[in-house]
């Protein structure tokens, strides 16, 4: 198939440090106002999922190369059935079946990093994606039963 999508995996840029006005902004939208976010995100209080990936050296795939691939899959499949209404379905990792190993183990690397981390299985038919989300940051890290990829740890 010469119009495959390609899924890319990206490195996730590293964040810039804040600045010290922001530091104290921060701390004065917590004291004064009760806002903890931009605390927790800037003072450090919780690591992010990005630099979590990043410490455990995951890249996962980049969100437009998942966005080209599930449209590319929901069209093969509508074409194949001659049926639409297609759709990816999202499901909690506990709740699915036939989890390769190899998945098992980056889910359990990701949720030992972060045990706050929602992971789900995102799939339509058998094209199944790995996705990790926490505090509003979501990532596709891995894939399988996709004949075209090649699987590693």
């Amino acid at each position: 198939m010469s119009n495959a999508v390609v899924l890319e995996r990206v490195q996730i840029p590293k964040r810039p440090k804040a600045s010290e006005e922001t530091k104290q902004l921060a701390r004065d939208a917590k004291l004064i106002l009760g806002y903890d976010d931009l605390a927790d995100d800037v003072l450090g209080a919780r690591e992010r999922l990005c630099d979590v990936l990043r410490r455990l050296q995951i890249q996962p795939f980049s969100s437009d190369s998942v966005e080209r691939y599930k449209e590319q899959k929901r069209e093969q499949l509508q074409k194949k059935t001659g049926k639409y209404g297609f759709y990816w379905d999202s499901n909690k990792l506990q709740n699915c079946k036939g989890v390769p190993l190899f998945v098992l183990h980056k889910a359990i690397e990701i949720k030992r990093a972060a045990p706050d981390v929602k992971i789900f299985v995102v799939s339509l038919n058998r094209d199944p994606f790995l996705k990790v989300e926490l505090d509003g940051e979501g990532y596709y890290v891995e894939v399988w039963d996709e004949a075209d990829f090649e699987k590693t740890l």
